[in-house]
């Protein structure tokens, strides 16, 4: 008779453990909701261009920077823009991008601008999304390139 009774002791300490791995469900992960995937945007010379990616999950902070050739990483000194969990904006990056970078977040979608563009500025920039704290999420990371015509 211990067998029988075993059977759904069994079942609720497999449920309860499906709830301690994935808290929020298998819904509630990381990911883009509108990915770039790679795509170009082309934008006029001497203007700006906002780049937008909405997202769902639990995230914490969103990095925008220059993408590094041929890995989905950023280049050394090259996140330009960091927005933090709590709403903190960072900019850092090359000093040819001082004054020229800007972003801002809401609870799904992150928005980061480039003003006074460049030539130069013609490359392939990427955004990545880290779980938040607590998180057993790993990270992902999009990719836009940027053409600049004119100028």
């Amino acid at each position: 008779m211990h067998c029988v009774n075993a059977v759904p002791a069994f079942t609720e300490c497999c449920v309860i453990l499906a709830l301690l791995i994935f808290p929020h469900g298998i819904e509630g992960r990381l990911q883009f909701t509108s990915p770039y995937n790679g795509r170009t945007v082309r934008s006029l010379a001497g203007s700006s261009v906002n780049f937008t990616w909405g997202f769902s999950g639990n995230v914490g902070d969103i990095q925008w920077g220059l993408k590094e050739s041929g890995i989905n990483d950023f280049k050394t000194n090259g996140i330009l823009v960091k927005l933090q969990g709590n709403n903190k904006v960072l900019l850092s990056g090359p000093p040819e991008y001082n004054g020229r970078v800007s972003g801002s977040r809401s609870s799904d979608q992150a928005v980061f601008t480039l003003s006074s563009i460049t030539k130069v500025d013609e490359r392939f920039y990427g955004c990545i999304l880290e779980p938040a704290r607590g998180s057993f999420d790993s990270s992902r990371f999009d990719i836009v390139h940027l053409v600049v015509e004119g100028g």
